[in-house]
């Protein structure tokens, strides 16, 4: 697969498309997973904002980064995919269809090394109180999402429900 046109990054011209655009426009797999590494949030972010062909190139850019020893401990970016992956469905179910199966694959990877990725609290006490932060900072920023704190969490029941989705998608295409 070629590089991503500008028209393929940026579909509509949204202000988060040009981000996106401006920030990954001609970098190769290696150059993006590099991105992925640095932990900055907005490429991260800028991942669920491409179009569809442009997501399904550089999104292996994001898995290669997660199946490296340096994404241990990173449940910033398992968190991105869960949003980015969530988003994409939504948005653009049918261009995501001839990736399904290599989606559930990603989500089920995600699942299968949680312990290394993800930052699961030590204790039922550690537990509440990150549920008690992400109250709050949801709050704060006025989101009335349909997920609960807890969701941001423990991401696993979210990744659980997403490999279904995919698989779902990929049996009916």
């Amino acid at each position: 697969m070629s590089l991503p046109t500008r028209e393929e990054i940026n579909v509509y011209d949204s202000l988060d498309e040009r981000s996106a655009c401006k920030n990954f426009l001609g970098k190769t797999l290696e150059e993006a997973e590099e991105m992925f590494r640095q932990g900055i949030f907005n490429y991260r972010e800028d991942l669920m904002w491409m179009g569809p062909s442009a997501f399904q190139y550089y999104l292996r850019a994001a898995i290669c980064y997660l199946q490296s020893e340096a994404a241990n401990d990173d449940a910033d970016m398992i968190s991105q995919l869960a949003t980015t992956f969530e988003f994409q469905l939504e948005c653009h179910p049918k261009d995501l269809a001839p990736i399904a199966a290599e989606l559930a694959n990603d989500c089920k990877y995600i699942l299968e090394n949680y312990d290394r990725l993800g930052d699961l609290p030590k204790s039922e006490t550690e537990m509440q109180e990150r549920i008690e932060i992400m109250r709050k900072v949801l709050s704060g920023l006025g989101h009335n999402l349909n997920r609960k704190p807890e969701d941001y969490v423990d991401l696993r029941p979210r990744f659980e429900e997403l490999l279904k989705k995919f698989l779902s998608l990929a049996e009916a295409k």
